[in-house]
């Protein structure tokens, strides 16, 4: 099962969001820090995009970079399931969490673990449809 959304600017959207991820795990490789990936809306892992067809989604896409940890954040059980099943296919050998529930709760309580002070850095990938991202929560991931 796919998502389905617009046009060709998910395609563009994605290319940055790759661009970005190369850039930075590049620029930190050599850094005595953990990196770790988080996608909020993680989906299933693929999309449908209108004039396009199935395309990769970010969350399979993160998975060509080298971070060290990926949390997958999801509220749907059919989507969580088709993402778990497209990494395996990838055959994916990589530390992934995938979390089940509303991203506004769970990025809430990100800032209550020392991520700094631990040792890691990361990105969030924050793509939300319509209004299902809170304030509160961008706040919160701020902090």
């Amino acid at each position: 099962m796919e998502q389905s959304f617009g046009g060709s600017w998910i395609l563009l959207k994605l290319e940055i969001l790759e661009r970005y991820l190369d850039f930075y795990t590049k620029a930190l490789k050599k850094q005595d820090f953990r990196l770790c990936y988080i996608d909020a809306f993680a989906g299933s892992g693929n999309v449908h995009v209108r004039e396009y067809g199935s395309v990769i989604g970010s969350a399979l896409r993160a998975l060509n970079y080298p971070f060290d940890k990926y949390f997958y954040i999801e509220k749907n059980e059919i989507y969580i399931s088709k993402l778990e099943e497209n990494i395996q296919q990838r055959k994916a050998d990589k530390d992934v969490e995938i979390i089940k529930g509303d991203c506004n709760e769970l990025l809430n309580t990100i800032h209550s673990y020392d991520w700094y002070q631990n040792g890691w850095r990361g990105v969030i990938f924050l793509d939300p449809c319509a209004m299902e991202l809170n304030w509160s929560s961008l706040v919160s991931i701020g902090h």
